[in-house]
């Protein structure tokens, strides 16, 4: 039995069945703002095909809610999906059974810290350096230890796979996970990552943009909060 309060009081687990062909009409998401839309947009050769993809999620939050991979799950795909808060590995076991949960913080460096889940909005739990520094509104302090993106990769992909796209949303540590990547190892051929830091206007500035076009990604979208971004050796 899967925890309520994992699944919210207002919501049950999608029993939604459809030929995937339909979805070529049937513009289906469970993104917040259509994120999982604009990636299949990129990708939609392959999701319309009997070839299955792989995903990262990073900071994967709930199996449906407000998922940008969930949708890829339903048409056959598998990945590997990443979340400091312990109260979803259940229902990941449960819901996402073919994909790979790993309850841990990505950082660019493996340090000790404490995770805390926020009382009123559990997306907006997040880890901290130490415990004087988490604000009120959180719950107890958990310890945990972080690990650099790389190296999660390298453990739970098989070295033949190709990344299809990669999902970031870790709270103001977007950028932090980025830089714990081996780019000439792991490249998603499509990054969904958050940014708070540049308007629409300077998104030029913005230290994600600058980051990733140092290591051949371009934007092609911006939905706010997130942008997303092209490996150009694959275009």
């Amino acid at each position: 039995m899967i925890d309520p309060k994992v699944l919210g009081a207002e919501y049950q687990a999608p029993e939604v069945s459809y030929e995937l062909e339909s979805t070529r009409f049937l513009n289906l998401t469970y993104s917040l703002y259509g994120e999982d839309l604009i990636i299949r947009s990129k990708l939609k050769n392959k999701f319309f095909s009997e070839t299955k993809g792989v995903y990262i999620d990073i900071g994967a939050f709930h199996p449906f809610l407000a998922s940008n991979t969930y949708l890829f799950y339903g048409a056959g795909w598998s990945g590997v999906c990443v979340d400091p808060n312990p109260i979803f590995s259940n229902a990941f076991a449960q819901l996402r059974p073919r994909d790979t949960f790993k309850n841990i913080a990505i950082l660019n460096e493996e340090k000790n810290l404490y995770f805390a889940e926020h009382l009123k909005n559990t997306g907006m739990s997040n880890i901290f350096e130490n415990t004087d520094s988490i604000p009120e509104g959180f719950g107890e302090p958990l310890k945990m230890r972080s690990e650099k993106l790389s190296s999660i990769l390298e453990k739970n992909l098989n070295h033949a796979q190709e990344i299809d796209f990669m999902s970031v949303d870790a709270e103001d540590h977007d950028l932090n996970v980025l830089q714990s990547n081996n780019w000439s190892r792991f490249r998603p051929k499509i990054i969904c990552v958050e940014e708070h830091s540049s308007s629409i206007n300077h998104l030029d500035k913005s230290p994600t943009v600058v980051y990733l076009k140092s290591h051949g990604y371009q934007v092609f979208a911006h939905v706010p909060p997130n942008l997303f971004f092209e490996d150009k050796k694959d275009t």
